[in-house]
């Protein structure tokens, strides 16, 4: 169904607590049977993101609202787990032969040898399992950058990560961010599961920055893996607007009269606070865009997929059917 008119209604404020699903025990992959005999899909935490929609605050629509697939899927990772072990074979790929210096508070292994410096992030942190490579010798090459095209900085960034056995299979490039004094370019890769729209707010990316012809001065990764959860029913475009209009949503703060002209389904982490709790997902938002890029952040998933409470398991009918 379509909507052509201008929607539009004033919302108070509604500001949420960050939902953080300590200790939340969940359902496997496969779903559970319930009483009744069918199979439900196991519930999920909401977005890891306060909604404030705005106070008082106005929001249009200058656009026709499209048909919504009806399901998404949802998507389960879980972080790296660090040890010194790991940290050693980490290492190892920049053939570093130091000795770890061991932060306990920050929980980082730190390797420095020469002008390189590498860190290994661990602990119960979200990016357990970040490389950070820096090799301070690599000088900028201004001139020789400027005649790289964005193909060229790529292949020199994926031989670069190829050669060290940190290319993941399901790594796609998705974007470069250059400098403006011509000093550097940054490839950035992300999982070929989601777009652009994702990348932002999701702890899955690989960075490497290009100073020069095949001259790489650091890489940013944080890769944990990735498993498919099951495709759940999300609400349409016009549920989500109303519920952006009742407050249930991220909204762009102190912007009178926004009119969105354009909405994406995209991703964001959910329960990813604490990590511990080992069930960090990747769902299904709707992002809705006005001028200046203005964003607003809707859950896209159907009210009976969400986990309201901690520790709550379904125990009979059907609370979330595929």
């Amino acid at each position: 169904m379509k909507s052509t008119g201008v929607l539009r209604k004033c919302v108070r404020r509604t500001l949420a607590a960050l939902v953080a699903t300590t200790g939340l025990m969940l359902l496997g992959c496969g779903g559970t049977h319930n009483q009744g005999g069918s199979v439900g899909l196991q519930l999920i935490p909401q977005i890891d993101l306060p909604l404030d929609a705005g106070e008082f605050q106005d929001f249009e629509l200058s656009m026709a609202l499209s048909e919504s697939p009806g399901r998404a899927m949802v998507y389960r990772f879980t972080p790296q787990i660090v040890n010194e072990d790991y940290a050693r074979s980490v290492a190892a790929l920049f053939n570093i032969a130091s000795e770890p210096i061991y932060d306990r508070q920050n929980q980082v292994y730190t390797f420095i040898s020469n002008s390189v410096r590498l860190v290994v992030q661990s602990g119960d942190r979200e990016d357990s399992g970040r490389i950070s490579f820096n090799d301070d010798s690599v000088v900028p090459d201004g001139a020789g950058l400027l005649g790289l095209s964005d193909d060229d900085v790529r292949t020199s960034a994926e031989a670069f990560l190829a050669n060290h056995h940190l290319l993941p299979a399901d790594a796609a490039f998705m974007t470069t961010d250059r400098d403006r004094q011509g000093k550097w370019v940054d490839v950035i890769f992300g999982h070929a599961a989601f777009d652009k729209e994702s990348l932002a707010w999701l702890p899955v990316r690989i960075e490497v920055r290009i100073v020069g012809v095949h001259s790489v001065a650091s890489i940013y990764y944080v890769w944990p893996g990735i498993e498919m959860v099951g495709q759940y029913p999300i609400v349409s475009q016009q549920e989500a607007f109303q519920r952006l209009l009742q407050g249930e949503g991220s909204g762009p703060a102190l912007e009178p009269d926004v009119g969105f002209s354009s909405v994406d389904l995209a991703y964001m982490t959910a329960g990813s606070v604490p990590w511990t709790s080992g069930a960090a997902y990747l769902v299904p938002v709707y992002h809705f865009r006005g001028a200046s890029n203005q964003l607003a952040i809707v859950p896209a998933l159907t009210d009976n997929c969400i986990q309201t409470t901690e520790y709550a398991t379904p125990t009979s009918g059907d609370p979330c059917s595929p």
